[in-house]
C-alpha cells in the first residue's frame, strides 16, 4: 500500500459489533466508541461518556482477549523478530 511519508497513521486497536464500534489508539491515549445503529456515520465519539464506560471497558477487554490470542498462535520465529508485538498496556 502506498502512503506518503508526510502521514502518520497511529497504531490502533479495535473491534466492531453489530451496535458498537471501539477503536484505541494507544500510543495516543485516545478512544473512540460509535453506536452504530443511532449514529452511523461516527459523528458522535462516546468513549469518554460516562454513560458508555462499561461498554468502553467490555470492548477493550474484548481487544485484550484477541491480542492475547493471536500473540499466543505467533511462531516462535516471528515472536523473536520483535517487529510486531502489540501490546497497549506497559
Amino acid at each position: 500500500m502506498y502512503q506518503p511519508s508526510r502521514v502518520s497513521i497511529p497504531p490502533t486497536v479495535g473491534v466492531r459489533t453489530e451496535k458498537w464500534k471501539y477503536v484505541d489508539f494507544y500510543k495516543h491515549d485516545y478512544e473512540q466508541l460509535y453506536d452504530l445503529e443511532n449514529d452511523p456515520q461516527e459523528a458522535r465519539n462516546l468513549a469518554n461518556d460516562p454513560a458508555y464506560a462499561s461498554i468502553v471497558n467490555e470492548l477493550s477487554q474484548k481487544v485484550d482477549e484477541y491480542i492475547a490470542y493471536y500473540e499466543a498462535a505467533r511462531s516462535e520465529e516471528v515472536a523473536e523478530r520483535n517487529t510486531f508485538i502489540n501490546v497497549r498496556r506497559d
